[in-house]
């Protein structure tokens, strides 16, 4: 089923250039196990860095309050650290939703992903931030990927591009992330959200 699935399902759809403050929706059975049924959020792309982006999907069981405890009563539960990705375990990013009354242009506090998403700043006072925000997450590293490389997993169908919303951003710990971003895409799309992580399973 993956061999059918996985480099075909996507490649037989409209492929959107990824771009900041997207989402990257992988492919059942197509890229490496720890990447099964992710999500990444991309932070940054573009030439010529590549791509950065957090997995939504993965969570720790460190608690936010042993790590940045001035920072947790600002978090969105679950207040866990989120494995973010492969990259950089000792890097912590925060990653917010400013809400709409919040000035993030030239601010000290946020630097703009895209929209009203934002990373923050967490040499700041999290008292200056307090209010600003519909919420945050914290991640413990990251995805990267170099120049031209996110394009050519993509032209092979290892993932979808898809518009990211704030309810996936900040997801509560009982939703499935993959699945709820796979249920609003265009069909066939919907059909596969229940995908097991093993298909064995099925």
């Amino acid at each position: 089923m993956s061999d059918i699935y996985s480099d075909r399902l996507f490649n037989g759809l409209s492929k959107t250039p990824p771009e900041a403050g997207m989402l990257l929706v992988s492919a059942p059975g197509t890229v490496s196990a720890e990447l099964t049924r992710s999500v990444i959020f991309l932070l940054d792309v573009g030439p010529p860095d590549g791509a950065v982006g957090v997995d939504l999907t993965e969570r720790t069981e460190m608690a936010t309050h042993n790590v940045l405890p001035q920072w947790t009563p600002l978090i969105t539960a679950p207040q866990v650290i989120y494995l973010g990705g492969p990259v950089g375990h000792n890097t912590v990013l925060a990653v917010g939703v400013a809400k709409p009354d919040t000035a993030i242009d030239d601010s000290t506090l946020f630097s703009t992903t895209a929209h009203r998403f934002v990373t923050v700043n967490l040499d700041a006072d999290p008292d200056d931030v307090k209010g600003k925000l519909h919420g945050l997450r914290m991640f413990g590293g990251y995805a990267g990927w170099g120049p031209g490389q996110l394009d050519a997993e993509i032209e092979r169908g290892n993932w979808y591009v898809a518009p990211a919303l704030t309810e996936d951003v900040l997801a509560p710990a009982n939703v499935d992330v993959w699945g709820q971003v796979m249920r609003r895409q265009e069909q066939p799309l919907p059909l596969f959200a229940t995908y097991p992580i093993d298909p064995n399973e099925n």
